[in-house]
């Protein structure tokens, strides 16, 4: 299962835009694992200062979301419950600059 959601600022100088992005636990192919559900959410806008001259930002992973790979504590020979094998962290990231527009 996957659900998006959006939200949208515009006017004449500010543009805003918040993006989510919800996954449910998701089955590998291959193994007896999956991904754990996930919320990503990102945000970017921009200012403009006069014509053709703006600022700029964009930043992904906003709520620093791990992705996590779980596998069935049956692999373990039963003696523990579901666990994490795999824990990626990105981290939060962006990027943010002047824009000049001819």
């Amino acid at each position: 299962k996957v659900a998006s959601l959006s939200f949208s600022y515009n006017d004449r100088k500010l543009k805003l835009n918040l993006n989510n992005n919800w996954t449910d636990d998701k089955y590998r192919s291959t193994t007896p694992s999956w991904f754990a559900a996930r919320l990503d959410t990102s945000i970017n806008g921009s200012y403009r200062f006069s014509k053709g001259y703006e600022a700029f930002f964009s930043i992904s992973n906003l709520l620093d979301n791990n992705i996590n790979v779980i596998i069935p504590g049956s692999l373990a020979n039963g003696q523990i419950g579901e666990h994490p094998a795999i824990n990626v962290h990105n981290g939060r990231h962006g990027k943010f600059g002047f824009r000049l527009r001819f």
